[in-house]
């Protein structure tokens, strides 16, 4: 195989003359290729009667548009390189594993604690290092954010459009995995926990102290990189965000579809299987004739008024205050979150949430009880929450009166 360089022309060139035989080999991409496969590829599909299917592959290998799957191997396959390329132009994407994602949002904190250090021992080597460092995980955090919410995006689209070939429950499973494989985590990151925003700040501080003591001479290249770090935490949200607004309410009625189509499913069967009369569709029906045809007398409307302008409801469970207002320029720890979380659900049931937590985590600020408080009350959270009575709470930095929450483990 030729170590020449290969011109952006000349891959242009042969790519726009053999696109069929290249595009036939993405969409094999998981194959790997003998060179019978390949002249045997170049010879169906290729237009062009001039040139033989041996220098059709002859000049790919020149071209290194395949690859051999070991030094020493017979067998070929279509380099990652040039699957993307097909994937850019398709416009279609490619998800990233979320624990990916969040390493590298992860190691951007490092990276500004490497910037401070190098800051403080006024080694621009090692700032430089750090910022380069930073400008990949940038890279890498965007790439995986956008991909992943164009994947998602995709996903719902084309579950949308329900081609008959997918059962509502099929549909539903396919969404509910890319969910919680590639958004969910993402989603607790971003907007949940805070912790995307709290790396991100702290490789930000990094680079606004290199900027300040010109540790890293180039100022307007500290500039765009910093600004660079704001492109993502605004990516991050904006798709997190729109993904809650169009693609959950789509995997939540695909979850209710699913479960009215197996009531109905099972009704069908007992209707099948004991026969009409032991399956109670019947007596069903007739009750749904009854309530269509029956008309309210006037004392019986009364009867209803009465009742409903009677009531009195109960006010709703006072809860404490938006996390946000306890904030004061802090952001959750997400080890201590993880932690949190873990000794509930250890203990199954927790009777008072906010003693328990005090109890355990008394060095914690109340900022910190507050977030896990507000994330445990969530549907998604796996507990089921009870509000009790009225209860006040001295905690780490604030005091707070709070209607006192149960958990149970569901």
């Amino acid at each position: 195989m030729s170590g020449r360089q290969i011109s952006l022309r000349e891959f242009a060139s042969f790519a726009s003359r053999y696109s069929a035989v290249l595009e036939t080999l993405f969409k094999r991409s998981d194959d790997e290729f003998s060179r019978a496969d390949l002249l045997s590829i170049a010879a169906s599909v290729s237009t062009d009667e001039a040139a033989s299917p041996e220098s059709i592959v002859r000049t790919m290998e020149e071209y290194r548009l395949i690859e051999k799957t070991e030094e020493q191997a017979t067998t070929y396959r279509y380099p990652r390189a040039l699957i993307d390329l097909h994937r850019h132009f398709s416009m279609l994407s490619e998800p990233v594993s979320a624990q990916s994602i969040t390493a590298n949002v992860s190691a951007l904190s490092q990276a500004g604690a490497d910037i401070r250090l190098a800051v403080a021992g006024s080694n621009s080597g090692a700032a430089r290092n750090a910022a380069d460092e930073i400008r990949r995980l940038c890279n890498d955090v965007l790439r995986g954010v956008s991909e992943n919410y164009k994947f998602i995006l995709h996903e719902a689209l084309e579950l949308k459009k329900g081609d008959g070939s997918m059962t509502i429950k099929q549909r539903y499973e396919r969404l509910d995995h890319a969910w919680a494989r590639y958004i969910e985590p993402l989603r607790m990151i971003v907007l949940v926990q805070g912790s995307f925003s709290h790396h991100v700040a702290e490789a930000d501080s990094g680079l606004a102290a290199a900027e300040k003591t010109g540790v890293l001479p180039d100022a307007e290249e500290v500039r765009m990189l910093r600004r660079f770090l704001g492109l993502v935490v605004q990516t991050a949200n904006r798709s997190m965000a729109d993904c809650l607004k169009t693609v959950q309410p789509l995997l939540n009625r695909l979850k209710q579809d699913g479960r009215v189509a197996h009531g109905a499913a099972v009704g069908i069967s007992q209707f099948i299987h004991v026969g009409p009369s032991r399956s109670g569709i019947p007596a069903l029906l007739r009750i749904i004739s009854v309530r269509e045809q029956d008309r309210f007398q006037n004392n019986e409307l009364s009867s209803v008024l009465r009742t409903l302008l009677s009531l009195k409801p109960s006010p709703p469970p006072i809860i404490p205050e938006s996390s946000s207002d306890l904030r004061n320029g802090q952001q959750v720890d997400m080890r201590f979150a993880a932690e949190a979380i873990a000794s509930v659900e250890a203990a199954g049931t927790v009777t008072d949430l906010l003693t328990f937590l005090h109890d355990r985590f008394p060095d914690r600020h109340a900022f910190d009880h507050v977030s896990i408080f507000h994330y445990l009350t969530k549907e998604e959270s796996g507990f089921t929450a009870h509000f009790g009575p009225m209860k006040d709470y001295e905690l780490l930095g604030a005091s707070i009166q709070s209607a006192q929450l149960s958990l149970t483990l569901k």
